[in-house]
């Protein structure tokens, strides 16, 4: 049987988490309490406590992960400032019987995943969705201006406080617009959380518009309670942001305003220029209206 698109997307082997627990230990005091936050395709996230306080401790699996990638994420991290952003703490390199591992102090983001809040059918209201949004908005506003895109602002990487105010996680994937260095087998991002430029491996896929389009798609969500891209297989959910357009808004949900459905959906639009030059959270639900200039031709 041939490799198929299936098998590329789903390359990678996952962090080992029982080693990496191991690292975490044996890199604080014995006496630092230690519990799993998270697992990813190379690195793992412990919820710890010391004699410091409560943070988030990454572990970066070396013969997993890339030197480009840990070192975006740090620069990403130490660049952007905002409450809407997980808060970087200090990081260090680790020496763990012969091998160095890279670690990541973070800001403990006290709150569940969006994604887990969806997959629980939690329901938002229209208010509910479009306070989200805007401060969603919000806080990615503050990696762009720090001339950076996320890549990867998929339910699984923003986390709801208590509040109800959203904290944007994992900056793995963000790197600055004019950084070429990196690629990925097949694109960056998550399956069914991406934007058509990254399903084509686009070389403006690193542009902020690229999570523009990918806040429109979680609005979509909020809003309509309906997932904007209709797919089975990995594969699929891969393809669909490129290949399927979303049903309408108001033809779900009449009752949503139009001028929040025609914001969405001019964030959906496939061809980057036809979207946004810029979101703005001033005034009611405007985070995706123009703020000054022409639209690229």
């Amino acid at each position: 049987m041939g490799y198929t698109l299936e098998d590329e997307i789903r390359t990678g082997t996952p962090a080992d988490r029982s080693l990496l627990e191991r690292v975490a230990r044996a890199l604080l005091h014995p006496a630092a309490e230690i519990s799993h936050l998270g697992t990813g395709g190379f690195a793992c996230t412990f919820k710890i406590t010391d004699d410091r306080g409560v943070a988030a401790l990454k572990i970066i699996d070396p013969g997993l992960s890339e030197r480009e990638r840990v070192e975006r994420e740090l620069n990403a991290l130490q660049r952007v400032s905002d409450d809407g952003i997980v808060r970087f703490l200090e990081h260090g390199m680790f020496n763990f019987e012969g091998v160095d591992y890279c670690w990541i102090r973070m800001e403990f983001v006290d709150g569940r995943s969006l994604a887990a809040e969806l997959s629980s059918a939690v329901v938002f209201s229209a208010l509910e969705a479009v306070e989200l949004v805007t401060n969603l908005v919000h806080a990615a506003s503050a990696i762009w201006a720090a001339g950076t895109a996320h890549r990867d602002l998929s339910p699984n990487n923003i986390i709801l406080r208590a509040d109800g105010k959203p904290v944007i996680v994992d900056l793995g994937l963000a790197r600055h617009v004019d950084d070429e260095s990196y690629t990925a087998l097949p694109t960056p991002g998550t399956p069914g959380w991406m934007s058509p430029e990254q399903v084509g491996s686009s070389p403006v896929h690193r542009d902020w518009r690229s999570d523009q389009f990918v806040i429109g798609a979680l609005a979509y969500r909020l809003l309509t309670n309906v997932q904007p891209f209709y797919a089975l297989s990995i594969v699929d959910r891969w393809r669909a942001p490129a290949a399927q357009t979303p049903q309408p808004i108001r033809a779900i949900d009449p009752e949503i305003p139009s001028a929040v459905a025609d914001v969405v959906e001019r964030m959906l639009h496939k061809q980057p220029h036809r979207r946004y030059l810029a979101l703005r959270t001033s005034g009611e639900g405007s985070w995706g209206e123009a703020s000054g200039g022409e639209e690229h031709a």
